[in-house]
């Protein structure tokens, strides 16, 4: 087995390990998962990189060496849930108690979990959690990345409040209308859902996102619609251009920049609408997003310009 291969595997051991116990020292985990002080400051190394763990502190001892203590990140449980079942087997047990540890990063799953085994839903509450993280952003793909000895490139999408709400979004308002269930099963959890009132106000925040994403998706069929009947001299390059977009796409050059400007805005708009969510805001429409980056470009322009004039 290869070095780096290695390091990804135990990874995922230090992972299970951090989120049961919130701090421990390299000391700690070594004595816990078994494996040797040079692969244990390896994969800790990897995993600071990736943003999976973090230093919760650090002190000088009398020796000159330095104590750290280590704990995971909403990133790092994220990684840990992705995990393919050939790294790490996570079961109904484990889970019970990653929950009772870390509900901080989802206080309605996490924080809930005792009420889904009062109403009988643990085992759908335990599969809609797996299944909710496979569509967000990968976490063991920016693992496997720091492994490599690259940094992992920031994303907007792999923000925690991003995280949570995907999560929320796929437990509270899809997975009781997801076909891989059966019918009695998606009826008990929407009625665990309709049971409790502070679940019940996060899903319908949660469709109010989805019904602000719904509109701009209806804008772009509209504007494919008006395609098919208008004079050919009036059918533009890109039908699917957002209102606004034209702003981006010249600043960026256009082209293919101009869609990567694009990606980066819908990337700033889905952490936006997360972010408003958490702070009890409605999620903002995509005109509001615009104008909101609009003041922010302006904001950076006159900062700059105003470093530009003391330079000089």
């Amino acid at each position: 087995m290869s070095k780096s291969l290695r390091s990804f595997r135990m990874a995922f051991s230090i992972l299970e390990h951090l989120v049961i116990h919130p701090t421990d020292t390299a000391y700690g985990i070594e004595k816990q998962v078994k494996i040797d002080r040079p692969t244990i400051r390896a994969a800790l190394k990897i995993l600071v990189s990736a943003n999976l763990i973090s230093v919760a502190s650090k002190r000088k001892l009398p020796t000159g060496l330095e104590r750290r203590e280590y704990k995971v990140t909403p990133q790092g449980i994220v990684a840990l849930l992705q995990a393919d079942p050939d790294h790490i087997r996570l079961t109904k047990e484990y889970v019970r108690d990653l929950a009772a540890k870390q509900t901080a990063f989802l206080p309605f799953i996490f924080g809930k979990w005792n009420y889904f085994r009062e109403r009988g839903v643990e085992d759908i509450a335990f599969e809609a959690l797996l299944l909710s993280v496979k569509g967000s952003q990968s976490e063991v793909e920016r693992l496997s990345i720091a492994t490599t000895g690259k940094k992992p490139e920031h994303s907007r999408l792999t923000e925690e409040c991003v995280h949570r709400h995907d999560i929320y979004e796929f437990m509270l308002c899809r997975a009781w209308n997801y076909a891989g269930f059966s019918e009695a099963a998606w009826r008990r959890w929407l009625m665990t859902i309709r049971g409790d009132p502070k679940l019940l106000r996060m899903a319908e925040q949660e469709f109010r996102r989805l019904r602000v994403e719904a509109v701009e998706d209806a804008w772009s069929v509209d504007a494919l619609l008006e395609s098919l009947h208008a004079p050919e001299d009036e059918i533009t390059e890109e039908p699917l251009d957002w209102p606004g977009g034209e702003f981006f796409s010249f600043r960026a050059g256009g082209g293919d920049e101009s869609n990567v400007a694009e990606k980066q805005l819908d990337k700033r708009a889905k952490y936006l609408r997360a972010k408003a969510l958490d702070e009890g805001r409605d999620p903002p429409s995509r005109q509001e997003l615009i104008v909101q980056l609009l003041s922010e470009v302006a904001q950076e322009t006159k900062r700059l310009d105003k470093k530009r004039k003391r330079r000089h």
